[in-house]
C-alpha cells in the first residue's frame, strides 16, 4: 500500500512538472529588436541600456541590459549612425509601448535615439512595430535618462505620446 501510494505521488508529481514545463515554454516568443542610434555628434553611449515593452492590456516584459539580453559579443553597440540588432527567446508581449533607460554612467553617456523597431513571433503571434524616439537620453541640461513611447489606443494606457521622464 505504501508503495503504490509513493508511486502515485511520484507519477503526480511528474505530471505536474510535465505540465509546468509546457506552461513555461508555450508562452515564450522570439523577439528581434532594432535600435537606431542619431546620426549626430556624439550620439553614441557607454551606458548600460533598459527597455521595457509594454501590451494594451498592461503586461510588461522587463530587458534590464539590452546587450547582455540579445547583443552580439564582440560587438560596439550604440555607436552613431549605427543599427544593433538584439535577437533572443523570452515571454510573450505584443507591445504598443515603449520605456527606454540609460543608466546615464560611463565615458560617453549622453546618447541620441531615433528609433526602436521591435518584431515579435511565436505563440500565435506575428508583431513588428517602430517606435520613434528622436531624442537624447542624457543626465545633463534639459535631457531624462528615460523616454516613453506610448502607441496605444483603446487600452488602459491612454493615447500616443512621448514623453521624458
Amino acid at each position: 500500500m505504501a508503495l503504490r501510494v509513493v508511486a502515485m505521488s511520484f507519477l503526480v508529481f511528474l505530471l505536474s512538472l510535465t505540465s509546468f514545463t509546457s506552461l513555461a515554454t508555450a508562452e515564450r516568443c522570439d523577439y528581434h529588436i532594432q535600435v537606431k542610434t542619431g546620426d549626430v555628434d556624439h550620439a553614441g553611449t557607454d551606458s548600460r541600456i533598459n527597455l521595457k515593452l509594454i501590451s494594451s492590456s498592461g503586461e510588461t516584459l522587463d530587458i534590464y541590459n539590452l546587450i547582455f539580453w540579445g547583443g552580439s559579443k564582440g560587438h560596439d553597440h550604440f555607436e552613431r549612425g549605427q543599427l544593433d540588432h538584439f535577437k533572443a527567446r523570452d515571454t510573450c508581449v505584443q507591445p504598443c509601448a515603449i520605456t527606454v533607460r540609460s543608466n546615464g554612467k560611463g565615458l560617453a553617456s549622453g546618447w541620441y535615439l531615433e528609433y526602436v523597431d521591435v518584431a515579435v513571433t511565436g505563440h500565435g503571434i506575428n508583431f513588428e512595430e517602430e517606435f520613434d524616439v528622436n531624442t537624447w537620453l542624457d543626465n545633463v541640461g534639459p535631457y531624462k535618462l528615460q523616454v516613453t513611447v506610448n502607441k496605444c489606443s483603446g487600452s488602459s494606457i491612454s493615447k500616443p505620446t512621448l514623453s521624458s521622464v
